[in-house]
């Protein structure tokens, strides 16, 4: 199973993107995802600079999907892609 997948696999709790632009994806800051996120590849920095400055309750996974996993769309309710729909 590729990364994206994986990632696609964490329940999404909030997300907000328009004109083709993703602003954030939120996913519940536990355990089980920060595992889930250092498995593919994130190390404790990267899951600092997740951390929301209002709300550490949940993790933002947009730059981590962009940046990391280099992921080139992301769309709600499917997830993100390695292709631009």
């Amino acid at each position: 199973m590729d990364k994206l997948s994986i990632l696609n696999e964490l329940k999404v709790i909030d997300d907000s993107c328009s004109g083709g632009e993703c602003e954030y994806v939120l996913i519940e800051n536990s355990d089980e995802n920060c595992e889930v996120l250092k498995e593919l590849g994130a190390d404790e920095a990267d899951i600092e600079n997740m951390k929301v400055l209002d709300n550490y309750d949940v993790l933002d996974i947009t730059w981590f999907a962009f940046n990391q996993l280099d992921a080139a769309w992301y769309e709600p309710g499917t997830g993100f892609s390695y292709d631009e729909h």
